[in-house]
């Protein structure tokens, strides 16, 4: 069986030396462990030599210690902790990277999903404009605005009561709502009502208008 001579130091929580009979054995530490699960599949022996510590070099360039040891090759194997600490802690530092970036993410599709229900019918849009889900717009200059101001019959509702009106689907007719009727007194809607006035009777959108649902 090979012998192999290892020069260690004792320095806890790597290697734990105790002398028994004038001979200094590992009896645990991380790498006492690693080393005798070494020997027993590789099927060798450990000599050990103790050092006070890792050692210094002196003027006339020896070294004292444990790596005086093994610039002397009275050693095969150097024992010295904390070697691999730096990959060690860069792995680990890597790992919380990548888990706090994907757990964040997670989070935050799991509190507030990207995807929303699509809108694919008016009633549907007058739904999510009822319940505050989404909110209806339109510029002054469009073609759906000239559209609106076209549907005489519906403007005669609006001009009848002062506020914002809605198509109710299950009913068949328009409500109104207390809420808008501040409209009414905007320098907008007085000029709006100016000129649904001008207005023709009959327009080619007015049985669409029924529909669906009117925000002024």
């Amino acid at each position: 069986m090979v012998t192999l001579k290892v020069a260690t130091a004792d320095i806890p929580p790597f290697v734990y030396l105790r002398e028994v009979n004038g001979t200094w054995i590992m009896n645990r530490g991380i790498e006492a462990e690693l080393l005798h699960l070494m020997s027993q599949y590789l099927n060798f022996s450990i000599q050990l030599l103790k050092c006070d510590n890792l050692g210094v070099k002196l003027d006339n360039n020896t070294w004292t210690e444990l790596f005086g040891l093994i610039a002397n090759k009275n050693s095969s194997l150097p024992l010295i902790p904390g070697s691999l600490r730096p990959v060690f802690t860069g792995w680990l530092w890597a790992c919380l990277v990548l888990t706090s970036s994907y757990s964040g993410c997670l989070y935050s599709l799991m509190s507030f999903p990207t995807r929303v229900k699509t809108i694919n019918t008016v009633e549907e849009l007058a739904e999510a404009q009822r319940e505050h889900r989404v909110r209806v717009i339109a510029t002054t200059s469009d073609a759906y605005y000239d559209m609106i101001r076209s549907l005489s019959k519906s403007c005669d509702k609006l001009r009848s009561h002062p506020g914002s009106s809605y198509y109710d689907n299950e009913r068949g007719e328009c409500k109104y709502q207390e809420c808008y009727k501040k409209l009414s007194h905007t320098k907008e809607f007085k000029d709006l009502n100016k000129q649904l006035d001008s207005l023709p009777e009959e327009t080619k959108a007015k049985k669409a208008y029924e529909r669906y649902i009117f925000y002024l």
